[in-house]
């Protein structure tokens, strides 16, 4: 049996033990980094954990009551702010990748919620819209965000919301840096 095979069968071992029994199978030392993150302190890996933690929390709300999940939310909310724009637009505004976009606009368009009108100078783009329908869902689950949202904050005062709303808009900007990108305008 290889080693790495030993290695996995003595950790799989490990995991199903109630007891610590590392030292007993892995040397100490040498698998930790002297450099390793405080991942509790570094700030992308805790805005990473929050919002996946939003976005599982919310898909999980959204979803059997209102039949979307995170992607078609954010598109709804888009849509809700600006109407008639196109599928790069929400891309740029709200961050999402085109195959996500793509994939929740043929959902929604397919369950009634919004309706596509093909640009007249170039019929390979459309504008996009909520439908009357679309509008009730949004505001539903703007209802329930809003509550979210309340829930999330809760023990912030004004300022401090003020505070890390201005923070978070600095962070937006500065990531965009990072990547040598050009800043998107903020969603609306």
């Amino acid at each position: 049996m290889s080693t790495a095979r030993v290695a996995r069968s003595r950790v799989k071992s490990v995991a199903v033990r109630s007891e610590p029994v590392a030292d007993q199978y892995l040397p100490a030392g040498d698998r930790a980094s002297r450099i390793a993150l405080t991942l509790s302190a570094h700030i992308p890996a805790m805005l990473a954990n929050i919002a996946s933690t939003i976005s599982a929390s919310a898909s999980a709300l959204y979803r059997p009551k209102f039949e979307v999940g995170i992607t078609e939310w954010r598109i709804l909310a888009q849509l809700a702010a600006e109407p008639w724009i196109s599928a790069a637009e929400i891309c740029q505004s709200t961050g999402l990748d085109k195959g996500a976009v793509s994939r929740g606009l043929g959902y929604l368009e397919k369950i009634g919620l919004i309706e596509m009108i093909a640009d007249p100078s170039d019929q390979r783009r459309q504008f996009i819209a909520l439908t009357r329908a679309g509008l009730t869902r949004h505001d539903g689950i703007v209802r329930l965000a809003n509550l979210r949202e309340r829930q999330l904050l809760a023990g912030f005062s004004a300022a401090e919301r003020k505070m890390l709303l201005d923070f978070l808009e600095r962070l937006r900007l500065n990531s965009h840096h990072i990547l040598g990108a050009k800043p998107t305008k903020p969603a609306k």
